[in-house]
């Protein structure tokens, strides 16, 4: 696939431009659910956040961690945090690129940014996601020879420790980098293949002694008995709707999968064709035999599915645009149109996101007028206009009013986050929730950000028409 340097340089520079400004224009839409908690915990200790030994967070934190270092105001950190997802694969895109000199893995990089994620775009912390490009920069690594020297053999396994601890889905399309290479190559080159089984037996052996509950509860699904998702499996109409998720939200992905299968097929590249389609149907297969596929839980299947891209975007970049050696203009005209069409989609969903951030504004703004600083929703309004506050709604709260009024900080809970494990009972005058799992006092958070009066937790009155 040849692209003249100065059109390809000139794209891909309209690109993260054009990202940069997603960014800013929607900084105020980028941090709820997982986003905020870990926002949060940055301004709050004034240092990353990591858990489950997913290091790979200290990237997806790094600018909002730099704003609080240098003592920028909240505003600045909120926007700093949404525009690092931008840096972020803007450096893996400049390393493939300029230190790789792989063009399609740069392409591979973009892709992977905007194919796959929707909802993600506004939680963009998520750490599968931060490690979903880095299984291209594998492959890249591996196609262009470059573990030979050893600085480009310890940024291969940096790269490829970091993806394996990113998140447990990952190590599936790291397997799949190393299949399908010594498949394309018709060889097992041991001198890399022996390391890295070493790796890997370090990473299970470490994930295995460090494992947290939260992800032995997430593995417990696999034969968990009170789990009915394999049930869905037998029937039938099933397939129907998981068929209408995908051609709803991996419509792009589903597309380039059967391209790539058709290619290998008639190419008669049967190791390619049985690797791709048993790694991209199996990975489909361990999703729905753990979890049922909810219409609600679209936000958190985008997380589960996302190691379909680089599943996808290897055998198409590397070995479909290879092998037909396509036009640059048409190579050109498709990149376009799907990144297009994605941001696109990215604003329109952002819209919807604009008018639940207007709207908790609006509830911020009248409830700083009020004496104290600990509220609860009204219950008729969490049932109707703001259906949409979660858990994690007392933080997103805590956050806009301080970086609005620093000095009349609030936090809004709601009923079920007082009614979780009993916090109602617990509760002191000195203490919040900083989540409906953690109670803190008062006097722990960062003065330099925050501060709440001490005092109980009242209602708020009805707000919504």
């Amino acid at each position: 696939m040849q692209i003249s340097g100065d059109t390809y340089t000139k794209w891909t520079r309209i690109f993260f431009a054009v990202m940069t400004v997603f960014a800013v224009v929607f900084a105020n839409e980028r941090f709820q659910a997982d986003g905020a908690h870990y926002l949060l915990h940055v301004v709050q200790s004034e240092s990353f956040r990591i858990e489950h030994q997913r290091f790979i967070l200290i990237f997806s934190q790094a600018l909002p961690w730099l704003g609080v270092q240098l003592g920028l105001p909240l505003s600045s950190i909120i926007v700093l945090n949404s525009i690092n997802p931008v840096v972020w694969w803007l450096l893996l895109f400049l390393y493939a690129t300029y230190v790789l000199r792989d063009r399609e893995a740069g392409i591979g990089i973009i892709l992977t940014h905007v194919l796959g994620v929707l909802h993600i775009q506004f939680t963009p912390m998520y750490e599968i996601w931060y490690g979903t490009p880095l299984i291209i920069l594998l492959y890249a690594h591996l196609r262009n020879n470059r573990t030979s020297k050893p600085s480009d053999l310890a940024i291969f396994f940096v790269i490829l420790i970091t993806a394996l601890f990113a998140h447990p889905l990952l190590p599936i399309p790291v397997a799949l980098v190393f299949l399908y290479h010594s498949a394309e190559t018709k060889k097992i080159n041991w001198r890399i293949i022996l390391p890295v089984i070493a790796v890997a037996i370090g990473w299970y052996t470490t994930k295995k002694l460090m494992i947290t509950e939260y992800e032995s509860g997430k593995m417990s699904l696999v034969n968990a008995e009170w789990n009915n998702s394999p049930s869905q499996l037998l029937r039938i109409s099933y397939y129907g709707k998981l068929a209408v998720f995908f051609l709803t939200w991996y419509l792009i992905p589903v597309v380039l999968f059967v391209w790539a299968l058709l290619f290998l097929w008639l190419r008669k590249m049967k190791l390619q064709f049985a690797l791709i389609s048993s790694f991209f149907l199996g990975h489909i297969l361990l999703i729905n035999y753990t979890h049922e596929n909810y219409t609600s839980l679209t936000p958190y299947f985008e997380r589960m599915y996302l190691p379909l891209i680089p599943i996808v975007l290897i055998p198409f970049l590397f070995t479909v645009c290879r092998e037909l050696e396509m036009r640059k203009s048409f190579v050109l005209i498709v990149l376009m149109f799907i990144i297009g069409w994605r941001i696109g989609r990215f604003a329109s969903v952002g819209s919807e996101y604009k008018e639940n951030t207007a709207l908790s504004m609006r509830l911020i703004d009248s409830t700083q007028k009020l004496h104290g600083s600990k509220f609860v929703l009204a219950d008729d309004d969490l049932r109707n206009c703001y259906s949409y506050a979660d858990w994690s709604f007392p933080m997103e709260t805590l956050l806009r009013s301080a970086a609005t009024d620093g000095y009349k900080c609030i936090t809004i809970v709601t009923t079920p986050d007082l009614t979780e494990n009993g916090n109602r009972e617990k509760l002191q005058e000195s203490e919040f929730l900083f989540r409906r799992w953690d109670i803190i006092k008062d006097r722990e958070l960062n003065p330099d950000y925050f501060s709440l009066f001490p005092g109980k937790y009242t209602y708020l009155p009805r707000t919504c028409k």
